[in-house]
C-alpha cells in the first residue's frame, strides 16, 4: 500500500466513532479528515483527487443517503463506504444501486473497514495487487496465411512471472493501464498504404494475465512491493478473449400473425437488434489452475462469459506510437457511443 497524500474523509455525528475510525485510518498509514455532519463536509474544501468517504447513515440534517445524492448530482466522484448501526436490506440496496462502494453495519472489524477504505481509496490502482504480469502477443492475419507476430510483455519491473522472464518489461503501476491492456480485442483492424491505396488488415490478439487470488486478510493483498505476497498468493491463469458478437436469435420474431401498425412495430425490434448488433462484444474470460512448476496449468478450469454494449475506443498513451501493436495501446467500452449499422 503506498501512501497517499489525499485524506480519507470520515462523517459521523458520533465523536467517539469518528475518534476510533480516524485512530483506525492514520495506524494504516493513511491520512483522515473528520466531520460531525453532512453539511459540515460539503462546507469543506476537498482535494480534486479521488478519495473515499466512510460516512454514517443517520446524521443530524442531511442523512448519509441525502449527502449521497448531493455529491451526485455535483458531479463529485468519490467512493462512499457506508457505516451504520441500524442498516437494513433496503437501504443498503438503495445505496448500493446509488453507488456506494459498500454497506458495512457496526459493529465492523478493524479489517473488513481497511479493506474497503483501501480499495475505495487506490479505485482501480487496487487492481495492481492481484494483476501480477499481462502478455499481448500480436499476429498479423493477412490473405495468404500468417504475417508478423510481435510480443508484449507488462509486469511491475523485472520480475518473472510463471518462468518467463519479463523482457523488456512495461510496467502496470495502474488500473487504468490494466482495463485498458485487458480489454484489448481479440482482432483488431489496421490501416496500411501501399501505391496510394488503402488496405485494411487485421492482428489477432492472445491476451494473458497471470491474476492473484483477490480472497484473503488485508495484510496479504498490500503492499503490492511485498515480494512474499508475489510469491504465496495463489495465482490463476486468466485468458481474456473480446470479439464482436457476431449473430442472434431471430426465433422470438414471429410477425406471421400481424399486420400493419402491429407488424411495423414489431418489425422495428428487428432493426433495432440488428442496429445493437453492430457494437455488442461477447467478453470471456477463462481461469486456469494451478500454476505448475513447468508453467503450464493444471485441470482447474472456470470460463466466465458476459456482454457488453458500446464503442471500442483505443486510447494511446502519450510517448507511444507507431505501428501496431506500440506498447499501452489501451482500450475501453463507451457504452454511451454506438455506431450505427450499414
Amino acid at each position: 500500500m503506498t501512501t497517499t497524500d489525499t485524506p480519507v474523509y470520515v462523517v459521523d455525528d458520533d465523536a467517539s466513532v469518528r475518534e476510533a475510525v480516524g485512530s483506525l485510518i492514520r495506524s494504516a498509514g493513511l491520512k483522515v479528515r473528520t466531520f460531525g455532519s453532512a453539511q459540515e463536509f460539503l462546507a469543506a474544501p476537498r482535494a480534486e483527487v479521488p478519495s473515499c468517504l466512510v460516512l454514517d447513515l443517520h446524521l443530524p440534517g442531511l442523512s448519509g443517503l441525502d449527502l449521497q445524492q448531493e455529491l451526485a448530482k455535483a458531479d463529485v466522484q468519490i467512493p462512499i463506504v457506508f457505516l451504520s448501526g441500524h442498516g437494513d436490506i433496503p437501504t443498503s440496496v438503495r445505496a448500493i444501486k446509488a453507488g456506494a462502494l459498500e454497506f458495512l453495519t457496526k459493529p465492523v472489524t478493524d479489517e473488513d473497514l481497511l479493506n474497503a477504505i483501501r480499495n475505495g481509496e487506490r479505485g482501480m490502482d487496487d487492481l495492481t495487487n492481484y494483476v501480477a504480469s499481462i502478455s499481448i502477443v500480436s499476429t498479423e492475419l493477412l490473405t495468404q496465411g500468417k504475417g508478423r507476430t510481435f510480443s508484449n510483455y507488462y509486469t511491475f519491473g523485472n520480475s518473472i512471472a510463471n518462468g518467463t522472464p519479463m523482457i523488456p518489461p512495461y510496467p502496470i503501476t495502474n488500473g487504468f493501464r490494466i482495463v485498458g491492456l485487458l480489454s484489448t480485442p481479440k482482432y483488431e483492424p489496421y490501416e496500411t498504404v501501399s501505391r496510394g491505396a488503402t488496405n485494411v488488415s487485421y492482428f489477432s490478439n492472445q491476451v494473458i494475465a497471470y491474476v492473484r487470488s483477490m480472497t484473503g486478510a488485508a495484510s496479504e493483498k498490500v503492499p503490492q512491493t511485498d515480494q512474499n505476497v508475489h510469491d504465496l498468493t495463489f495465482t490463476y491463469r486468466m485468458t481474456s478473449d473480446i470479439v464482436p458478437f457476431s449473430d442472434f436469435s431471430r426465433d422470438w420474431l414471429n410477425l406471421t400473425n400481424y399486420s400493419g401498425p402491429d407488424l411495423a412495430w414489431r418489425s422495428n425490434y428487428f432493426i433495432f437488434a440488428r442496429n445493437l448488433q453492430t457494437n455488442l462484444y461477447d467478453v470471456r474470460l477463462l481461469f486456469r489452475w494451478p500454476i505448475l512448476p513447468n508453467g503450464n496449468t493444471g485441470e482447474g478450469r472456470q470460463p466466465y462469459r458476459t456482454m457488453m454494449g458500446g464503442y471500442l475506443m483505443l486510447t494511446n498513451e502519450p510517448g507511444f506510437s507507431g505501428l501496431l501493436p506500440s506498447p499501452y495501446r489501451l482500450h475501453f467500452f463507451e457504452p454511451r457511443t454506438y455506431v450505427k449499422a450499414q
